[in-house]
């Protein structure tokens, strides 16, 4: 049975062809072994076996379904986005499976439940988390996350439960709960015995397993335009923050039929849609945002000598939830180019090989404090060494600049990152930015899109996106 429901694509999951297009399109919810995320960045060869399938490598774009069972080898990664903007990176070594999936994008309620048997995982929550505990079971104990990122460790007789950042993390094992509410929180569960106590992290704690999921010195990617990864990586961002750390019943399928792909995405022969980078940059960025914001709240607390409050929703999370004021001409604005989509990996090593340079230019859309504002974009691209120099023109506010390269790719895929410093205008002020490539026929990486966070003192902070074009 299939029924139809208005709502945004950006509010529901930021899936579909590309924001302008998907704006007010319906979705279609099908019940049966159904669609409960997308494989949106890989490093080596993961593996999913939906119950119903054969299994198969999971490239970029593969569909992931209800109760398939994920397994990586040494040198394997994934990260898969879900329908309700939740992500799971899945390290090597790994085994988990997808038990239950259900989401309502009217009510932006519902479940996810995974079972873990091994191996290094990291969730971020999306709006799931935001009303109930997304749970995960493993050999030791069962671990419920709300509004945040939590690291697992799951070995076979012991799992490490590491809170980064969030509302909270609770754990239970052998009848007895113990409940993790400060960012930088670590529980061990031996198996058949209690939860221990929640102790902080000490520095470099996490090193063997952030190296595990960024892959560093990993195998060869597929081509994914990982989230995790890279010398400042979202993890990373929140761990040298200070904070280490921002559906039962029938699976739901949501997709959106008859839309107009704006971005020529779809079936082809790179098995890829571009709308699965730009939501890996997005959920990525969200999580860089949610840090700024719980690194000043507890910077705050810290002054006052007064208990830490909970982080207001991000501006990220704002935007899913429908509450920023976007509208179809701010997304016109953006320009992408017609028939575009997602650069691989085998494209920027061309580029890489001839030493290439561009100059890319665009507009910036941006809420700041709650006022919408236009900018500018540029990064002056090198190809060769991998980075480029990026500046951000932005209510009377200058961002990066100058000759020193300020952003760059994040380990061996198309995503890249930077933190741009203000260089004038008012002091103190930062820009976050995530980004992807995008190609068009003949020309490769023709053009950049990405998001940006803002912040800054007195309580400076804002939410953009952006595109430039050579």
């Amino acid at each position: 049975m299939t029924r139809l429901v208005r709502g945004r694509v950006v509010r529901g999951a930021l899936l579909g062809a590309s924001a302008l297009g998907l704006l007010a399109a319906p979705f279609a919810i099908r019940d049966a072994t159904a669609k409960v995320g997308v494989t949106s960045a890989t490093d080596g060869d993961p593996l999913g076996k939906p119950p119903q399938e054969a299994e198969r490598v999971l490239r970029i774009g593969v569909d992931v379904q209800a109760n398939e069972l994920i397994t990586t080898s040494a040198n394997d990664r994934a990260h898969l986005l879900f329908l309700d903007g939740s992500s799971l990176t899945v390290g090597p070594n790994a085994q988990l499976t997808i038990d239950k999936f259900v989401f309502d994008p009217n009510t932006k309620t519902g479940e996810l439940a995974i079972n873990a048997s091994k191996g290094v995982l990291r969730l971020v929550g999306g709006k799931i988390s935001k009303n109930g505990p997304i749970t995960i079971t493993t050999p030791a104990n069962t671990v419920g996350i709300r509004g945040g990122i939590t690291i697992l460790d799951v070995k076979a007789n012991q799992t490490d439960s590491i809170f980064v950042f969030g509302k909270e993390m609770v754990v239970r094992a052998a009848g007895q709960t113990q409940v993790a509410t400060r960012p930088s929180s670590i529980i061990v569960t031996n198996l058949g015995g209690p939860p221990s106590l929640p102790t902080i992290l000490t520095q470099g704690a996490l090193n063997a397993q952030l190296a595990s999921l960024e892959g560093r010195g990993g195998g060869q990617s597929s081509g994914g335009s990982s989230g995790g990864g890279g010398t400042r990586s979202p993890d990373q961002v929140a761990l040298t923050s200070g904070l280490s750390g921002a559906n039962s019943g029938q699976s739901a399928r949501i997709v959106a039929p008859g839309v107009p792909d704006n971005f020529g995405s779809g079936p082809g022969p790179r098995n890829r849609n571009p709308n699965d980078t730009i939501s890996t940059a997005l959920s990525n960025a969200n999580q860089s945002v949610q840090t700024i914001s719980a690194t000043d709240s507890e910077r705050r607390s810290q002054q006052q000598q007064q208990p830490q409050s909970q982080p207001q929703p991000s501006a990220f999370d704002q935007f899913l939830n429908g509450s920023l004021p976007f509208s179809a001409a701010d997304f016109a604005k953006l320009a992408f180019l017609r028939n575009s989509v997602a650069t691989t990996v085998n494209e920027l090593s061309n580029l890489n090989l001839q030493r290439a340079t561009a100059t890319y230019n665009g507009p910036v859309v941006a809420l700041i404090n709650g006022n919408r504002i236009d900018g500018t974009y540029q990064n002056a691209w090198n190809f060769g060494s991998r980075n480029g120099t990026a500046t951000i023109r932005i209510d009377n506010t200058t961002y990066g600049g100058g000759n020193v390269p300020n952003t760059s790719l994040i380990n061996n895929t198309t995503v890249f990152q930077g933190n741009l410093q203000s260089t004038n205008g008012p002091a103190g002020r930062n820009a976050n930015v995530i980004g992807t490539f995008l190609s068009t026929p003949g020309n490769a990486a023709s053009q950049q899109f990405g998001v940006v966070g803002f912040s800054g003192p007195n309580n400076y902070q804002g939410f953009g996106l952006f595109t430039g074009t050579k």
